[in-house]
C-alpha cells in the first residue's frame, strides 16, 4: 500500500540528492562567472561539492542496524561528519566568491546577496538532513 503524497515526509537521505543538485548549481554559477575567479574559487567550490557528495554516498553505502559492526558505524559517522564539514566550507567559500564579485563590480549587490542566500539555504538544508541521519543512526544502535 502506498502513502499519499500529502502524507509523505522528506527522506533524511535526501541530502544526497541535494548535494547532487548543489554540485550542478555551483558548476553552472562558476562556469558563468568571471574567469579570473575560476581557479581561485570556482575550482575549489566544485571540488568541495564533489567531495561532500562522495563522502555522503560512501557513508550511505554502510547500512546501520543492530548488527552493524562498531567500526562500520564509526566510519559512517566520520564520513557524514566530513561531508557536513565540507558543506559548511562550500557555504563559506561561496560567500567569499560572491562577495569578491560584488566588490569588483561584476555582480550587482542584490544579485550577489541572492546567490549567497540561495547557496547558504541549500547548504543549511543539507547540514540539517545529515545531522538528522546522524541522530537517527545513534538511536538505531
Amino acid at each position: 500500500m502506498s502513502v499519499p503524497t500529502w502524507k509523505r515526509s522528506a527522506s533524511n537521505t535526501e541530502y544526497i540528492r541535494l548535494l547532487y543538485d548543489l554540485s550542478i548549481m555551483i558548476a553552472e554559477m562558476t562556469a558563468n562567472g568571471p574567469k579570473k575567479y575560476q581557479r581561485s574559487f570556482g575550482d575549489i567550490l566544485i571540488k568541495n561539492c564533489l567531495e561532500a557528495l562522495k563522502y555522503a554516498q560512501t557513508a550511505n553505502s554502510i547500512f546501520m542496524g543492530k548488527t552493524t559492526p562498531p567500526e562500520d558505524a564509526l566510519l559512517r559517522r566520520k564520513l557524514l561528519q566530513m561531508s557536513k564539514g565540507t558543506v559548511e566550507n562550500i557555504s563559506t567559500v561561496s560567500y567569499i566568491y560572491f562577495e569578491q564579485q560584488r566588490r569588483s563590480g561584476y555582480l550587482e549587490t542584490e544579485k550577489a546577496y541572492r546567490k549567497e542566500e540561495r547557496v547558504a539555504e541549500i547548504c543549511n538544508e543539507i547540514i540539517n538532513k545529515i545531522s538528522a541521519v546522524m541522530k537517527s543512526d545513534k538511536k538505531s544502535r
